[in-house]
């Protein structure tokens, strides 16, 4: 089958390439699907870099989510032809024609959900929903301040915290960024390159600061943002797209009963924690259906230009979430 392959650890655009794979084939219990779209991640970057944390070594395929139809169940509780959205093991990715899962990676999507919808549904969603709600504990009226808030994780975030009734900030670059972040709901946006967000957030909440920040920057944003942490508060480093991972001292958190909450949703909980995933999933629908959230989409990309779309999401260059349409 055809397949995009990382052939060596580098920049996107120079090592990706399209070349013919063995396809997947029925395995006991596991899913194999017919793959109608799939959903980039800053992650896909961070595996052909070799910087994703524990790094497997090329070849390796990328792309976390995807939504298909499934063409074999094995012993699994699906039947052939229901759709599906699926999230995959590192390497083994959705940039392809058919991928194979484990059932606990895999949940119904209904016929009406565009593939381009639920393949940004899942990992962007999903990774937002346990950060505000899981691990940080968002509640009505909380501040949240959104790094990176016109991302694909940003604007999901923006929007969740707006539906659980937080006040929320975002930080972007730019005009058409800082605009996007107005569109999902930021009641405050900040552009991080000609103001300071630390006196910004206090500013614009009278000196009480965030209660919750959602940071997928790290390095110097996630040093600063304890600034303006409110008393009690809790960031949490979702991932550091600056490429310094964020570093923590555990004084200055005590001084203000300040908590860093860590994150790794794909890597965890659909194999640790599956009940709270479909429970999760179950709730992003049932959002979705009332128009409540909506995935800001970048425009879709052909099969043919995964790896062009990579390189922009590694340097920067998208607002919302990538998606690929699937190579049929």
């Amino acid at each position: 089958m055809k397949a995009w392959s990382i052939t060596r650890n580098g920049e996107p655009k120079d090592v990706l390439r399209l070349a013919d794979v063995p396809a997947p084939t029925a395995n006991g219990a596991d899913v194999l699907i017919a793959i109608e779209a799939t959903g980039l991640n800053f992650l896909d970057a961070m595996m052909c870099r070799g910087t994703y944390p524990a790094p497997l070594p090329p070849p390796l395929i990328p792309g976390a989510e995807v939504v298909g139809r499934v063409q074999d169940a094995g012993t699994s509780n699906f039947a052939f032809g229901d759709r599906v959205v699926g999230v995959n093991p590192i390497g083994c990715g959705g940039l392809a024609q058919t991928i194979r899962l484990a059932p606990h990676c895999v949940w119904s999507l209904p016929d009406d959900v565009p593939a381009t919808h639920g393949a940004a549904l899942l990992v962007t969603y999903q990774t937002a929903y346990f950060a505000l709600h899981r691990r940080a504990g968002l509640t009505k009226g909380d501040v949240l301040l959104v790094h990176a808030g016109a991302g694909a994780v940003g604007t999901a975030a923006i929007q969740l915290g707006k539906a659980a009734g937080a006040k929320v900030i975002a930080t972007a670059r730019g005009p058409e960024k800082l605009n996007a972040c107005r569109d999902e709901g930021a009641d405050v946006v900040i552009d991080y390159t000609d103001q300071d967000f630390v006196e910004a957030v206090l500013d614009h909440t009278a000196g009480h600061g965030a209660d919750v920040i959602c940071d997928q920057v790290g390095g110097e944003i996630f040093e600063r943002s304890l600034r303006c942490l409110a008393f009690e508060g809790r960031i949490i480093p979702i991932g550091w797209a600056s490429g310094t991972p964020p570093r923590v001292f555990i004084a200055d958190l005590t001084m203000k009963n300040q908590t860093v909450v860590g994150l790794s949703w794909g890597s965890t909980y659909p194999r640790l924690r599956p009940g709270l995933v479909s429970s999760a999933h179950d709730h992003i629908l049932q959002l979705y259906r009332r128009g409540e959230i909506r995935p800001r989409l970048a425009p879709s990309v052909d099969f043919g230009g995964a790896a062009r779309a990579i390189d922009d999401l590694a340097n920067g260059r998208v607002v919302g979430k990538l998606v690929v349409r699937g190579p049929a």
